[in-house]
């Protein structure tokens, strides 16, 4: 959905707000989110089950509202629109109606404002000028829906705010001193869900943050309940699932090896890293495959949100001795010595390594005894042990699938 100059401006969308939450019916709430990208439009990204937020609204006699909460702690604004089914599947207008809100609150400062919604003075100075063809028919068409309308500003504590824009319908009357009595003591009530949706909205997008950051480390991380079922797994331990060579998952769910002696070790250590009382616990599990052996660590996790302890399982899948150019030049290497020691690291003897390089072996031997005294060490051991240490574990290919059967 694309906004004019205007519309964004009044909206916020160049970074004032962060999520509008709208589209309450009488029975589900949908979550709707405004990123702080002018490009990106509003998209659902979650639903809750009879928020109670219109039916509170009804009761009082408000027939439709849109509600905007500045947070103070969390530095963030939220939004909903009460009674406006009709938008759901409409981006456009629903684009229009928070702007249309945002130009009259930018307008109208009174703590609480009652008019008419057929007065054509809704727009006045600037703001007329502002209101485009599209905000103008959203007037008209709330004009046909409602008779009336309030404007709310509250100044909260610390830098929070709310504001609203309250409707009611020709038949249901003016606003009277009584709605508005009530309507303020609906206040804690919708600063509580908004501060608690925000909280909600803020730690999804700290856990994606963590999550994305997970994928890209080469080591396999499990976080795995009592009976050994995955609860979360990064990008490398997908793979591995996925791979089924080393590790998989059994019909229960359950993380299981290659062989029923792994399985039965692996089963092992994660139920008595759970049922330790120590939070450092450390149990070494030899997992083996069909070509080869990986050794993973099962260590006990803190508590869960229900109380109950978990485990993590962590495994270094082998993988080469690749070093970047980055890497080798920041350790002092001439781009020569760098390919030199790419070539010895893959090769299984110093004179395969100088025939790869196109080197002679006594120019071999030079380049290797040059690159040792750089990096002080003495022994082609020693050298193969640094630079397997240096390699950042990050995985070279961060295409794997996001989930796995």
């Amino acid at each position: 959905m694309e906004f004019t100059r205007s519309e964004s401006k009044a909206l916020g969308l160049s970074g004032e707000i962060d999520n509008f939450i709208g589209y309450l019916p009488s029975k589900a709430s949908h979550l709707i989110s405004s990123s702080n990208s002018t490009a990106e439009a509003l998209r659902v990204v979650s639903q809750n089950n009879d928020i109670g937020l219109r039916e509170t609204l009804q009761e009082i006699g408000i027939a439709g509202a849109v509600i905007s909460y500045t947070s103070a702690t969390l530095a963030m604004k939220h939004g909903y629109l009460v009674g406006f089914d009709q938008l759901r599947t409409d981006p456009v207008r629903t684009g229009n109606l928070l702007s249309y809100a945002s130009l009259i609150w930018q307008n109208r400062s009174e703590d609480f404002n009652a008019d008419a919604l057929a007065d054509k003075a809704v727009f006045t100075g600037e703001n007329a000028i502002e209101a485009s063809r599209a905000l103008l028919a959203c007037h008209s068409e709330l004009s046909l829906r409602f008779g009336y309308f309030a404007v709310v500003q509250v100044p909260g504590i610390g830098g929070a705010t709310l504001r609203a824009l309250l409707f009611r319908t020709r038949d249901d009357g003016p606003f009277t001193a009584e709605i508005q009595r009530n309507f303020k003591l609906t206040l804690p009530l919708i600063i509580h869900i908004a501060e608690t949706e925000m909280q909600t909205a803020a730690e999804s997008r700290h856990m994606e943050r963590l999550e994305a950051l997970l994928d890209r480390v080469s080591l396999a991380i499990f976080m795995l309940d009592g009976q050994g079922k995955p609860h979360y797994c990064n990008a490398a331990a997908r793979a591995m699932l996925l791979d089924k060579t080393m590790m998989r998952l059994s019909p229960e769910g359950t993380v299981r090896g290659a062989t029923l002696a792994t399985t039965r070790s692996l089963q092992e250590a994660i139920k008595a890293a759970v049922a330790s009382g120590e939070d450092r616990t450390e149990i070494a599990v030899r997992l083996e495959g069909p070509d080869g052996w990986l050794l993973g660590f099962v260590v006990t996790a803190s508590h869960s949100l229900d109380g109950s302890r978990s485990a993590m399982l962590l495994v270094n899948p082998q993988r080469s001795g690749d070093a970047s150019g980055a890497m080798l030049e920041a350790l002092g290497l001439l781009r020569s010595e760098q390919r030199f020691l790419t070539q010895f690291l893959e090769a299984k003897s110093l004179s395969e390594a100088a025939q790869r390089s196109g080197l002679s072996d006594e120019t071999a031997k030079t380049y290797l005894k040059r690159i040792r005294a750089k990096l002080g060490v003495h022994r082609q051991m020693e050298l193969a042990r640094l630079i397997y240490g240096l390699i950042p574990p990050l995985r070279a290919d961060e295409k794997i699938a996001k989930s796995a059967n």
